[in-house]
């Protein structure tokens, strides 16, 4: 398993959209839009599959201050993540980013 802090994020002033979010952008929030990125070739049956497995456990009514994903569910959330492309450059995005390649699976006690 590898557990995930749902840390909140602010946009650099800079980044701000027009009409800001209001609710809190969170890690959760960012892994979502990732998984419902089409990329380039759009989605086939596996990996709808994939990102419907991941998007269920990310999908709670109440907000968490960690999230479990299973290996090969984080493994599979790091390649969607290698291949979205954001609209625009921020700190945060990257913090995200270098936080999720650097997160390892907890280990067996």
């Amino acid at each position: 398993m590898v557990k995930i802090e749902n840390k909140q994020i602010e946009l650099e002033k800079a980044n701000m959209p027009e009409n800001p979010p209001k609710d809190p952008i969170t890690y959760v929030e960012l892994m979502k839009q990732i998984l419902r990125f089409k990329g380039e070739k759009g989605f086939d049956y596996e990996e709808m599959r994939k990102r419907f497995r991941i998007l269920d456990v990310l999908d709670t009514d109440e907000p968490k201050h960690f999230i479990e994903l299973e290996d090969s569910d984080f493994e599979y959330f790091k390649k969607c993540m290698e291949q979205f492309k954001w609209s625009f450059m921020d700190r945060s995005f990257f913090d995200f980013m270098h936080y999720m390649k650097n997160l390892k699976p907890q280990s067996a006690n």
